[in-house]
């Protein structure tokens, strides 16, 4: 996310380009805003995330007699984020961001649940009709274990749902690092 001197200099940068049909040179656009206060440096970055992050400007190149000039224009997301307020666009923007982390979380979740679900059901319900004759044979002399305590005893299938959820652990706290590193304001670069 962009801290509030680069939100200054996208908000400038985009209004400017509005006032002039939404196209402008590269060139000129640095020299504008330097002659804001603003570093050539943080102009750039502003521009990168503007471009490759957000798509709210894009570049396209100019044939003039010859020479080939790199210009900027507004995209309609672009218009969509000035009417909108560039700060209030990005704050929106990231809190997409989040949304689809913990929906892609929520169904790597389940998709891991499934394995042990599925070895589960084949030692509750065995496949072959011998399987499931010993099975109920031996249910029936031991009538008063429970299917969970059967299947809670079974080594193999705790350590698997071990292993799943050390796995489901790790997956999460690094989705949310890197959650909390999105959020994290970009340091000032005076």
């Amino acid at each position: 996310m962009l801290n509030d001197r680069e939100i200054e200099i996208a908000d400038l940068l985009l209004k400017h380009m509005r006032n002039k049909n939404g196209k402008f040179n590269t060139n000129n656009t640095e020299e504008y805003l330097s002659e804001k206060g603003f570093d050539v440096r943080e102009i750039r970055l502003v521009m990168s995330y503007l471009i490759k992050h957000y798509k709210l400007v894009e570049y396209y190149s100019v044939d003039l007699y010859g020479n080939t000039e790199f210009h900027i224009r507004i995209t309609p997301e672009g218009n969509k984020a000035i009417k909108l307020g560039i700060a209030k666009y990005i704050k929106k923007k990231e809190k997409n961001y989040n949304k689809i982390a913990i929906t892609i979380s929520i169904f790597a979740l389940s998709l891991t649940a499934i394995d042990p679900g599925i070895k589960l059901m084949n030692t509750v319900f065995s496949k072959s009709e011998i399987e499931k004759k010993d099975y109920n044979v031996n249910y029936r002399n031991y009538y008063t274990d429970s299917i969970i305590k059967q299947v809670l005893t079974n080594e193999a299938f705790v350590e698997q749902l071990k292993v799943t959820l050390i796995h489901d652990s790790i997956f999460l706290n690094r989705l949310n690092q890197k959650t909390i590193d999105k959020l994290t304001p970009a340091p000032n670069m005076h």
